[in-house]
Order: C-alpha cells, then structure tokens, then sequence
C-alpha cells in the first residue's frame, strides 16, 4: 500500500474523489475531514487499482474497498461488496482490464475468493487461498497442530492447460484445511474443480474482511 494522495497533483483532484466517493458512500461517513484514503496497485488489473476508504469516527475505525479507475476528468468507482461476483464479473473485470497469466493467477484468485465471501457473508470467514507460510494466521498456542498446520502448507502450483489455467492450492476455511482444484480463464471466471479436506478442527484463524 501506499498513500494514495502522494499520486493525487491537485487539490481539485482529491476533491473529485471525494464528490466520486460520496455517490457510491451508502453510509455517508467517507468526509475529507475524518477519511483516511490508500490506493494499492494490483498486478491482475491493468485500468483500475483498489481504494481503501477508512472513516476514523467510529472504534474500531470502518474500512470499506473500492475498484477504482479515473475516466476522463472523472473517477470511477465501485465499492466491492456490492458486486454480484458470478452475474458481474465479465462487465467488472472488463472494465478494469483483467490479466491473468501464469503470474498474476495466485494474486487474482486470492482476490475473487475475499470477494465471493465478502458478498455471502459467510460467518466462519473468507475461503482463505494460501500460497505459503506467510499467509498462515494461528488462532492460540497449540504447538502439535501448529507444527501439522504447517507441515500441510505449500505454495499453490500451477500449470495451464489448454485455455485455462489450473491451480492446485491449499485453503483453509472456517478451522478446516482443503486442497482445492481451481481452473481460472482469462476473463477471470474460476471454477474450482475438485476439492479434498486434508485436516480439521485446526487452530488457524478465519478472516473476517467485510
């Protein structure tokens, strides 16, 4: 992440943003006096980046995410949890130029399953790809199933086949871990495949991102 006003050259601009914000702000809370606003450039989106919003009135401060793409002498933004992932994702991926490739396809699938999970609120957290140790997150201090949580983790491996690119990934959902099959087009429409449980009741914390 960086500070998103260190690309912004005007005072004009960050207030067309904020005009932008205020259309798609359902709640109202996103003001230039109390907002705090980062951009994040994705490798999967070549048009648009990924805004964070973070209004700081409330404890814990609310955070919301937005697709963001400058139209013009205008913004274009759509906040992320209101996306019908599998009826808008040809139009939303489209628009904000989706690349998938042989090194853009782990980043892009861990973005599309956060969004999915964002949109059914599933309460036991997000359907967590996981590309590493880096991404393991341990609830408590159980040292015989951390050591077999990370005795499992791998980084995703992926090949293509034909039009498609394939993915065979460890993800962990509620405290359960699975090996997912998961084939990506380059639209950015997935599929997962096949779907193993390799362990459960597993001390690794759901996240909670909407």
């Amino acid at each position: 992440m960086e500070n998103f006003y260190y690309s912004l050259t005007s005072e004009q601009d960050k207030e067309s943003l904020f005009k932008a914000l205020k259309k798609v702000d359902s709640l109202g809370i996103f003001k230039p006096e109390n907002t705090s606003l980062s951009v994040e450039s994705v490798c999967f989106y070549s048009n648009c980046k990924i805004l964070k919003a973070t209004s700081l009135t409330s404890i814990p401060p609310y955070t919301d995410r937005f697709l963001m793409k400058r139209d013009s002498s205008d913004w274009w933004l759509v906040r992320l949890a209101e996306i019908e992932w599998k009826e808008q994702i040809f139009e939303f991926n489209s628009k904000a130029g989706v690349v998938i490739n042989s090194d853009t396809v782990i980043k892009y699938l861990k973005f599309a399953l956060d969004l999915l999970f964002i949109k059914t609120k599933d309460a036991n957290g997000t359907l967590r790809l996981i590309d590493g140790k880096y991404d393991v997150k341990i609830t408590r201090n159980a040292p015989e199933k951390e050591k077999e949580v990370y005795e499992i983790v791998r980084p995703a491996r992926v090949k293509q086949v034909g039009k498609v690119f394939e993915c065979d990934a460890i993800v962990f959902h509620d405290h359960k871990i699975y090996n997912h099959i998961i084939t990506v087009d380059k639209n950015g429409v997935f599929d997962i495949k096949d779907e193993k449980l390799l362990a459960e009741n597993m001390p690794i914390r759901p996240i909670l991102i909407y």
